[in-house]
């Protein structure tokens, strides 16, 4: 803040979608600093969250086991927070070796952009074992999940935790591919263990 004023670049509506939202990864630390960012206020109002997969759960059922506040000092949340977190969120059963799953995904997307009359950002993230990523990327840009929202022009980004690939050989082809479906400046790599700060 300078001068009085909030110098913070203006939000921007988005829609999060969160592969293997159900693993360790995503329940220990991104769906943790998820609620902090809706506590913050630092996402758009209409900021929501898609959580895929294989289990047929509900969100309800999802935030019956994840310790969201564990981060809080006494570890309780807040209420206004957690509420407006649980209402933004939903899980759809998803397999991602199922091409019919990826055209469920993109209608639920386009639906959420009509729900809220306009175009959002996508922001891909795979919270996903390595093995599984060539196929899911590939499939992302086979089903036209990789270009931009419907309605107009919006950012669709991929997001990809450490470890990228088993080693030096499968993380170049593991990048070769990426870059088939989605541009550079369109991809994120990020290391697993600054993934929760840094999101």
């Amino acid at each position: 803040m300078v001068n009085g004023k909030d110098n913070r670049p203006a939000l921007k509506p988005a829609i999060i979608v969160v592969f293997g939202v159900t693993g360790d990864l995503a329940q220990r630390y991104l769906l943790p600093a998820l609620y902090h960012l809706f506590k913050d206020n630092l996402l758009h109002e209409h900021t929501e969250i898609i959580g895929l997969t294989r289990q047929n759960l509900t969100a309800e059922d999802l935030f019956a086991r994840v310790e969201l506040c564990v981060n809080e000092i006494d570890k309780v949340c807040d209420p206004v927070a957690l509420k407006a977190m649980q209402e933004k969120t939903h899980l759809l059963q998803f397999d991602p070796n199922t091409g019919e799953d990826y055209i469920k995904l993109l209608e639920d997307l386009n639906g959420t952009e009509e729900k809220h009359g306009q175009c959002m950002n996508r922001l891909y993230y795979l919270s996903i074992p390595p093995n599984i990523f060539k196929t899911t990327v590939q499939n992302l840009g086979q089903y036209g999940l990789n270009q931009s929202c419907q309605h107009g022009v919006a950012d669709t980004r991929l997001l990809v935790e450490k470890p990228f690939g088993y080693d030096r050989t499968s993380a170049k082809e593991l990048i070769a591919e990426t870059g088939k479906v989605f541009r550079e400046e369109q991809v994120f790599r990020i290391d697993h263990y600054l993934a929760k700060e840094t999101v």
